[in-house]
């Protein structure tokens, strides 16, 4: 019968009887005795397991295969070795031999880490297998040792190859290639290891030759780059590969490379044939023309563009000029004229060329507007670029188109001399008409939003030069007209800043240099080259958009008799440089604006009106302007002496100012400043 434990519900146990304390007692101290027991044996087990448990190389840094060479080899183990102290020990201490051998200067990283440390002289070399052995011998803070001999090993990079580059064509089907290898490798093991295929069961061994022109290749090194071409050539138009094979060697290991793998794929070359004409319309979609193709239904190529006979392989200009016939003749007649001249014509055979059939394009001459050509192309006369005649001629129609219609402002900002017959140009091709929308600023005041028409008159297909106008839109005053126009037909893809002009009729030409103290304004006569005087000259911020009449004006003088005015500079009228620096037409920019009784000249502080400081030869001379204080000069300087690290002596602060003449001291006088920045005591 087991023991009624002594508690009652709702009660608080109390020891009744001796008896009780006589049955607890004993248990409760067995209790404890086994659980003391219990946890000496888990203390003591883990003890046995770990002094049991050998010490462990958990990993040697570097590796695996094709690893960098250095200067460095990790050895880590389970736990810690060696206490911390001198880390620093002799190659005979240390059990652990490389073969080929490298000559360790011994160092433990930490407690647990070994290394083996080499001087540059001693370092890794590529292509090379290292084995590493590791005897027993190196003992754990808690005794335990490596229970036997362990190796590793570890292979540094061996040859592969980095970059394959057409060199040239030799021939149509004998390609060389320009390769690139990662090492240094024997010329041999090259010639052995690479081949060219051009069907699953035809090998055809490389020739090789080092390549000695170092200025090709960044970073050249002696023995890293080589010449490949086939050895006997390759069948043409067909898909072939160059392949690499293990077994290159380099010059810095015994280690052979491992790589299998194409290296470049392409396609030699098919027999020289005419393919078509290639142009576009005038939407600028490309049009190809197969000379195979009836004639009724050929489009008609845009004569403002490029157009040019396309070959299955390159032509030069010399190889078509010979035995192609245009008719009519693109010299228009002219015996001392060579439509030939101006075509560019350069040689393809160093470009790449893919699994993809590829075509060579030549341009042909400049050719009329809407004109009917016929083209002729004689068998063995025309040639490629190795030598081969054109086995079959041609003879094919062409047709071009007229000019798309087009216009070129030739200047958006034009500035007309008063008195004289001169106007604004404008250059249009196969446009009926201009529509003008303008605004006009003189002295009298800023006129409202106008609007005009030019008509064209001009044959088809020939350049217009078309005046704008100008003197008579300003009604015969002096002034300025701002404003757009729109063409009929419209031209497609002309920005609308092509389309926008700032024109202005004067009979003044004014300099202004803008400084950052002051700015000088000299205006003379354009007849004349005389100074004017009386001149009222106002410097302002306006917009070209706006154009304001009345705008507020920010500085203004008169110009004296010789010509000049001077007005306060950037660190007055732009302190920040933000209008000085604005390259936005809409943005705002300052403008000089001069007025003498009824005449009146603009200037824009702009991009479009800078001129450039130049020396002899046309040297650039370099102007930088630069922002408030940003030519305040500021030094400091103490006493003369040898000064205790943290202590406190004064510092005189000099700070002196540009002038307008010279420089200017601070008005305030000597200040004192502390190194942050505040005022008091320096800290040295």
């Amino acid at each position: 019968m087991s023991p009624r434990l002594p508690f009652v519900t709702g009660s608080v146990w109390r020891p009744s009887a001796a008896g009780c304390f006589t049955r607890f007692v004993p248990c409760l101290l067995a209790l404890l005795l086994a659980a003391a027991a219990a946890f000496a044996g888990t203390d003591n087990s883990t003890a046995t397991a770990g002094k049991s448990a050998p010490l462990e190389v958990v990993r040697v840094t570097p590796s695996g295969e094709d690893v960098p060479p250095g200067r460095q080899v990790i050895f880590e183990f389970n736990r810690p070795v060696v206490p911390l102290g001198r880390m620093e020990r002799n190659a005979s201490e240390i059990p652990i031999a490389f073969d080929p051998p490298l000559s360790c200067n011994w160092r433990w990283l930490n407690p647990s880490t070994l290394a083996c440390q080499l001087n540059q002289k001693d370092a890794t070399v590529p292509a090379t297998r290292y084995r590493c052995t590791i005897r027993p011998g190196i003992a754990a803070e808690d005794g335990s040792t490596l229970p036997g001999e362990l190796t590793r090993t570890f292979v540094t990079e061996r040859p592969r190859v980095l970059e394959t580059r057409t060199k040239t064509w030799l021939s149509p089907g004998l390609p060389q290639f320009t390769l690139r290898f990662n090492l240094p490798v024997e010329e041999k093991s090259i010639a052995a290891h690479l081949y060219f295929r051009s069907g699953p069961e035809n090998r055809v061994p490389a020739e090789v030759a080092e390549q000695t022109e170092q200025h090709e290749w960044e970073n050249w090194k002696k023995g890293t780059v080589w010449l490949v071409k086939p050895k006997t050539e390759l069948p043409g138009g067909r898909d072939c590969d160059l392949m690499v094979e293990p077994g290159i060697v380099s010059t810095a290991g015994p280690e052979p490379g491992v790589e299998s793998k194409k290296v470049n794929g392409f396609r030699t070359f098919p027999p020289f044939r005419f393919l078509g004409v290639k142009c576009s319309d005038l939407t600028n979609k490309d049009i190809f023309i197969n000379p195979d193709d009836p004639a009724s239904g050929r489009l008609r190529c845009n004569p403002d563009h490029e157009i040019s006979v396309v070959f299955s392989s390159p032509v030069l200009v010399d190889g078509l000029r010979e035995g192609l016939r245009i008719t009519p003749d693109p010299a228009k007649g002219k015996p001392d004229y060579d439509p030939w001249e101006d075509i560019g014509s350069y040689s393809r055979l160093s470009e790449d060329r893919g699994r993809k059939e590829t075509t060579y394009e030549q341009q042909l001459p400049e050719l009329r507007p809407f004109m009917e050509y016929r083209l002729q192309g004689r068998a063995g006369r025309i040639t490629d670029e190795f030598g081969r005649g054109l086995a079959k001629g041609f003879d094919m129609r062409l047709l071009t188109d007229h000019f798309p219609p087009d216009f070129a402002l030739y200047k958006s900002m034009p500035v007309l001399e008063k008195g004289l017959e001169t106007d604004a140009p404008l250059l249009a091709t196969n446009l009926n008409r201009i529509d003008l929308s303008y605004e006009t600023l003189t002295v009298d005041g800023k006129s409202p939003q106008r609007s005009g028409t030019i008509s064209v008159s001009k044959p088809l297909d020939s350049m217009a030069v078309v005046p704008l106008g100008i003197r008579k839109l300003l009604a015969g005053a002096s002034g300025v007209v701002k404003g757009r126009f729109n063409t009929h037909p419209p031209v497609p893809g002309k920005p609308a800043a092509d389309r926008w002009f700032f024109a202005q009729v004067t009979p003044f030409a004014v300099h202004v240099k803008l400084g950052h103290q002051n700015t000088l304004v000299w205006v003379t006569d354009l007849r004349t080259g005389e100074p004017v005087p009386d001149v009222d000259v106002r410097i302002y911020r306006d917009t070209f958009k706006a154009m304001t009449a009345l705008p507020e004006f920010l500085a203004q003088d008169q110009t004296r008799a010789d010509g000049t005015a001077a007005l306060p500079g950037t660190v007055t009228l732009d302190p920040d440089l933000k209008l000085s620096g604005s390259y936005e037409a809409d943005a705002p920019h300052l403008f000089v604006r001069c007025r003498k009784g009824p005449d009146l000249a603009v200037v824009p502080l702009d991009f479009d009106f800078r001129v450039d400081a130049e020396g002899s030869n046309h040297d650039y001379i370099p102007s930088w302007q630069r922002s408030r204080y940003g030519h305040t000069k500021a030094w400091g300087a103490t006493a003369q002496g040898i000064y205790k690290s943290g202590g406190h002596r004064p510092v005189q602060d000099l700070r002196e100012r540009s002038g307008q003449q010279a420089f200017c001291p601070r008005a305030e006088g000597r200040v004192c400043s502390q190194g942050d920045g505040s005022h008091g005591q320096s800290d040295l």
